[in-house]
């Protein structure tokens, strides 16, 4: 069984027409860098001389470095602690235009998000709430207003159809969620 292929940018479209690519924590040190948190597989996103919008606003990276599981980034526009920590809780995005293209059959999860789901003979089962990545795949956990939450692995077996457009996907559920 292969996997659906999909790529970060993981929890929601920012507006129609930005993506978050990540999300600032704090400040990191005295001299205005920012600890991020990255939603992106492309960690190219964040190199120096990269532009990102920072709240709204064009910042370009002076410097950047992993660590641990966290980004630090030096912006232009950002020269102390003081001025970093004001950008806590706030959103950096690219233009859906600057979007990395992906292999035919994958599906950035912000696309996804939301979907309906309907089991291959026609019930609908609720909406994508979350993707949880869990190494082997990922798995798509469906809400509903009426049941509880069903977890349905994304794999090309279980997927038979996700239409983007129309915002629906089509499952075969496995014997045991049935």
């Amino acid at each position: 069984m292969s996997n659906i292929s999909f790529q970060k940018s993981k929890t929601f479209h920012a507006s129609h027409d930005s993506v978050l690519v990540g999300k600032v924590l704090g400040a990191w040190g005295l001299d205005g860098n920012l600890k991020i948190e990255s939603h992106t597989d492309y960690s190219e996103r964040f190199s120096t001389g990269s532009i990102l919008q920072l709240d709204g606003q064009s910042v370009r990276i002076i410097k950047s470095h992993q660590n641990k599981s966290h980004r630090i980034i030096k912006f232009d526009l950002i020269n102390s602690r003081t001025h970093a920590e004001s950008f806590r809780g706030m959103s950096l995005t690219i233009s859906s235009d600057d979007l990395n293209p992906i292999p035919e059959g994958s599906y950035y999860h912000f696309q996804i998000i939301g979907i309906e789901i309907w089991t291959d003979d026609d019930t609908k089962l609720g909406y994508l709430k979350e993707i949880l990545s869990t190494g082997a795949n990922d798995v798509y956990i469906v809400g509903s207003n009426v049941k509880p939450d069903i977890l349905i692995p994304a794999l090309k077996s279980v997927i038979k159809k996700i239409d983007v457009e129309n915002k629906k996907m089509v499952v075969s559920l496995p014997e045991g969620l049935r």
